[in-house]
């Protein structure tokens, strides 16, 4: 398998990857290089001709900087099929049309030649092919299999999955991992990638809170309108500016902030119709909005507004205060460069930066105007004095550093590919990503070609005997009917039913290979799930997923039992029924150790010594759970390091010899085992070996050799003072505090004048110590000596303040932490009653161990 970069691998722009596998050829996206730069807009496109064409074009998402070359390469290939969800398709036809107009102004003011025409971006809308989420799509005669998982992102926006005999890529485009407004966050891909290429836009840094930062911009547009000045939010057409726009409107709905006018202007106005002709592609909330009202963007009373003539911006610049949402994002052209020379000489005005900004954009330049990095504006070839106040929110629709890396993590690919990077993004992430990768982590430039050799493809994770118990009859209501009973009762998978199912695996249930293959097959079953009397339902958050219906009556006996329904309809079972009904499900055969309840989360947690293999052994019963009590069901994802040591013993041959205690590495979820005199034939047995291993356990079992004496390893794992090691140890220590409250938020090895020692910090010395006890069984069960760190975590207490205090409680000074006294002390404007207050000192007591302190200004 070969991947070319022919863009977009370390810069942000032209995003282009030529996919060589099983002798055909895939391209994944065709973007241009966006914010003027002077380099060639476009990928390098000759590097397709030169390797002998196309296969098929795929698009993970409508942003020109994944698709604005696309018209360019059609024209050179039009019988290429081009994959793309339905809303991209939408999105395209608004986006590829603008940027003709944008193209045409540019010849006629500065004589550049356009790189399309309108009949080309015609020609390419009237080829595309639209495809759903989750349902795979067959190219070059079936060698190679196309799959869309939803990325979030903007609407419609995709990874693509590319499967053939050679193996298996995972290309994610754009994502977010966080949900937003507008589209739910990615859903991780159930595909066992060999490769994964994924983007490192933000790969450096942290994200803030995202909801602190719309609720942030939201309060200071209303400071700013209050106070008669006037707010532009430059922001991109797709995606950015419809989070905006909601939230606004969002406030109002609640009253939280009193309506004012809101202008939207520029490519904005028809990107909102977009979503709103896509209810089933948003989030639950947008969806039920377009259900009301048709389009949830505009309001009939006044408030949200279009601007439909260029010669009314200047009447809204010198009239009364309001908000107004343009695009370009980055001001390098569009009404939003038009407003910002009109508003930046106020100081009463402000600029609310909400997205990335390139380096040659002049939102970057106000950026470093604010912060005293340059000394002038510059739109349109004019100065503009600056006055007016500028001010940055992190809305990032991209995976940060840390959400990249645990997706890594969560597909353990063998190999990561890292691009759409610039700086040391790309350098940053490969560090934190190179422990989740089996093999290597790679950072591409421009037109380099990797070659990969999975000689046997990775399996597919274990899920069932695809039984294709209906193949050969037709399909119908009783069939549909068997198929839920089937999985009601965890038959179909073995007794591993998942919640959540998509349309590819009930068809192979049903049909077996026919259903995965047969895309008129599962059009009919489509129609069958969606009716009304289907045991069937799609999930509220992603409809193209489906769930067992619940039911508004216990079942019959004999029927499948996880159709059932709390005891009282819509409210969930007391707590000591709850518990009682959890024990029924998981006797101590299961591999049960531990129940404990979160009320304030309404969660079931269960404690396993595997977790992994908890949850895909015992996915039938913990949905059943789930749907029986009302109660959220989790297992405590802690791996019990005892039970490690004593499955290498049951499972290790008695004539394989170890050298050393096993190695648990947590972080990666491995176990190494270091071997020492082994049969000749041990290189054959140790695959199996490390398969069952990780079939009973969820955790990956290393095998290797080593040159060192034989030694009682397993026996030896505690050290000459009987101590654990370190890793054993803290897995222990994590095992100890599976489903209290509260649990270490560091554990660190630490050494002094009586010798090494483990010391465990808590989010306060107040909260260590309810757990004296807890840690004093940790310290005896491992031989460490045991200490609690004397500085509390103020970041996270003031956090958690930040968390249960009200937005309209104005405070005008504090939070102040006095750690001495264990007190946070706040100063509000207005005194809130004590049956108001009583609940959050409580709370912040719980959590913090801080009592909270109020006074009046």
């Amino acid at each position: 398998m070969k991947l070319t970069f022919l863009g977009g691998a370390d810069e942000i722009g032209a995003s282009s990857i030529l996919v060589e596998t099983a002798g055909h050829r895939v391209l994944v996206d065709c973007g241009l290089r966006m914010g003027g730069a002077k380099q060639d807009p476009l990928p390098d496109l000759r590097a397709i001709q030169d390797a002998g064409g196309l296969d098929a074009i795929v698009l993970t998402h409508a942003h020109l900087d994944h698709t604005g070359g696309l018209p360019v390469l059609h024209a050179a290939c039009p019988d290429v099929p081009v994959l793309a969800t339905a809303p991209t398709w939408t999105l395209l036809k608004i986006l590829l049309l603008d940027a003709v107009k944008i193209m045409g102004s540019k010849l006629d003011r500065e004589g550049e030649l356009p790189l399309y025409s309108q009949e080309a971006v015609e020609a390419l809308l009237a080829r595309g092919t639209s495809t759903r989420f989750l349902e795979p799509r067959e190219v070059a005669g079936g060698a190679v299999t196309i799959t869309h998982y939803p990325a979030g992102h903007i609407l419609g926006a995709s990874s693509v999955g590319i499967e053939s005999a050679e193996g298996r890529a995972l290309v994610t485009g754009d994502y977010s991992v966080t949900d937003q407004i507008t589209v739910p966050g990615m859903l991780p891909p159930r595909l066992h990638a060999d490769v994964v290429v994924t983007e490192s836009t933000y790969g450096d840094r942290l994200h803030a809170s995202r909801p602190a930062e719309e609720r942030r911009l939201v309060e200071t547009v209303g400071e700013v309108v209050a106070a008669g000045g006037k707010v532009l939010i430059p922001a991109f057409a797709l995606g950015r500016a419809q989070e905006v726009l909601l939230a606004l409107r969002r406030a109002f709905a609640r009253k939280t902030l009193k309506p004012f006018p809101v202008w939207v202007d520029g490519m904005v106005r028809s990107v909102c119709c977009a979503y709103a002709d896509h209810p089933d592609w948003v989030s639950p909330w947008l969806r039920r909005q377009i259900e009301k009202r048709g389009n949830p963007f505009f309001d009939t009373d006044g408030s949200v507004q279009q601007v439909l003539k260029p010669s009314q911006r200047a009447e809204i610049a010198q009239g009364p205060p309001c908000c107004i949402v343009a695009s370009s994002g980055m001001l390098t052209g569009g009404p939003s460069q038009q407003f910002a020379a009109m508003l930046a000489p106020d100081p009463k005005n402000f600029i609310a930066i909400t997205g990335y900004q390139d380096e040659e954009a002049p939102g970057r330049t106000l950026l470093d105007l604010a912060d005293g990095r340059a000394h002038e504006l510059k739109l349109s070839g004019e100065i503009v004095p600056v006055s007016c106040r500028v001010g940055r929110y992190s809305l990032s629709a991209h995976a940060d550093g840390g959400e990249v890396a645990s997706l890594v993590g969560h597909l353990r690919p063998k190999d990561v590919v890292l691009v759409h990077g610039e700086g040391q993004a790309r350098p940053a992430l490969g560090r934190s990503v190179g422990p989740r990768a089996r093999d290597g982590v790679y950072l591409p430039v421009l037109g380099e070609t990797l070659t990969f050799s999975y000689r046997q493809a990775r399996p597919r994770p274990p899920r069932a005997a695809l039984e294709g118990f209906g193949l050969g009859r037709p399909m119908d209501e009783a069939g549909i009917a068997e198929l839920a009973a089937r999985l009601g009762s965890g038959a179909a998978f073995g007794g591993q039913s998942p919640q959540l199912y998509d349309l590819k695996e009930l068809a192979s249930l049903y049909a077996g290979d026919q259903g995965s293959s047969d895309a008129g097959l599962r059009e009919q079953m489509r129609a069958l799930l969606l009716a009304e009397a289907s045991p069937f339902e799609p999930d509220p958050r992603r409809p193209f997923l489906f769930r067992l219906r619940r039911r508004e009556s216990p079942p019959e006996a004999g029927e499948a039992s996880s159709w059932a329904a709390p005891a009282v309809p819509g409210q969930p079972m007391q707590q000591t029924a709850a518990l009682a009904r959890a024990a029924a499900l998981f006797p101590p055969s299961t591999g049960l150790l531990k129940t404990s309840l979160r009320l304030e989360a309404k969660l079931i947690e269960l404690v396993f010594p595997f977790p992994e293999a908890a949850r895909r052994r015992h996915a039938g019963l913990l949905l059943q759970l789930s749907q029986e009590t009302g109660w959220k069901v989790a297992v405590h994802p802690e791996v019990r390091p005892a039970a490690l040591i004593d499955l290498v013993r049951r499972l290790l041959p008695a004539d394989w010899e170890l050298t050393r205690s096993p190695g648990w590495h947590r972080e990666q979820n491995r176990l190494v085992v270091s071997l020492g005199a082994v049969p000749p034939d041990w290189i054959d047995q140790r695959t199996a070996l490390a398969a069952q291993f990780e079939e009973e356990s969820g955790v990956r079992l290393e095998l290797e050799r080593t040159s060192q004496p034989a030694a009682a390893a397993l026996d030896t794992a505690r050290d000459s003072e009987g101590r654990l090691e370190v890793n054993l140890a803290i897995a222990a220590i994590d095992h100890h505090f599976a489903g209290l409250p509260h649990r270490p938020t560091r554990k660190s090895r630490r050494v002094d004048s009586d010798g090494p020692y483990l010391e465990l910090a808590f989010i306060s010395v107040r909260v260590a110590e309810r757990y004296s006890e807890t840690i004093a069984q940790a310290a005896a069960d491992t031989g460490w000596r045991l200490t609690v760190a004397s500085k509390s975590d103020q970041e996270a207490i003031l956090r958690t303040f930040r968390e249960l205090w009200p937005a309209a409680w104005i405070v005008s000074k504090g939070p102040s932490l006095f750690t001495d006294r264990g007190v946070l002390r706040v100063v509000v404007r207005a005194m809130p009653s004590l049956a108001e207050l009583s609940p959050i000192r409580t709370a912040l007591a719980d959590r913090t161990g801080f009592e909270l302190e109020v006074g009046l200004h």
